[in-house]
């Protein structure tokens, strides 16, 4: 196996030979992996996490423009693909005025995660889960449920799971457009009561006893 470039410098500058194991020693090493996956745009997909009221801090950046002076001025799309607000305040002198409810916080995060792109690179994924009930959000972050269903049964060798729309919405015209993909079995408003909840678990208990 050829060596790193590092690796052979190191040897380099101690003067130790390839067969002989290289001493103890303390190491600074600069890479320009991070510049490169920000030139390239290759990176991890990120979340931009700020105080409440400063989301669109990078958006606006510094007016920064390639072509002062054009009209028609267009910025390239930030790396970040959502951002969110944190209830937090730190004053000028570092104290802190209100500190984050961690709770909170930690439902803001999860549901970067709960959207429909990630369940679709999920659900995708060789060997991954082939779900026999599918519970989804109409209004999830970055790809709605509508949109979901549309692209991943867009793939006819999908099978069609039992899908389950829960919703905060009351709309007749969300209720129609999602009851019109045959696989969406039930559509729920919330906030769901206690009896709604109780029939559901009856029906699913009877759909897993089914033959």
């Amino acid at each position: 196996m050829r060596p790193e470039a590092p690796v052979i410098a190191m040897r380099m500058i101690a003067g130790v030979a390839f067969r002989d194991t290289l001493p103890d020693c303390e190491v600074q090493l600069g890479t320009t992996r991070g510049t490169n996956a920000l030139l390239t745009r290759t990176g991890s997909r990120t979340a931009f996490v700020t105080t409440a009221g400063m989301t669109d801090l990078l958006t606006i950046g510094d007016q920064a423009r390639p072509d002062l002076f054009a009209i028609d001025i267009r910025k390239r799309d930030p790396l970040f693909e959502q951002a969110i607000g944190i209830d937090e305040r730190v004053l000028a002198d570092g104290s802190v005025e209100r500190s984050p409810n961690v709770a909170a916080v930690g439902r803001q995060l999860q549901r970067l995660r709960n959207d429909g792109i990630e369940a679709i690179e999920l659900l995708e994924t060789e060997g991954g889960p082939q779900p026999d009930l599918i519970l989804l959000d109409l209004n999830m972050p970055r790809m709605g449920g509508h949109e979901f269903l549309n692209t991943y049964y867009a793939d006819s060798d999908h099978e069609c799971p039992v899908v389950m729309m829960l919703t905060s919405s009351n709309r007749e015209e969300d209720r129609q457009l999602t009851e019109a993909f045959a696989c969406v079995r039930h559509y729920f408003s919330k906030p769901i009561d206690r009896a709604t909840v109780q029939g559901l678990a009856d029906w699913l208990e009877r759909t897993a006893r089914a033959p």
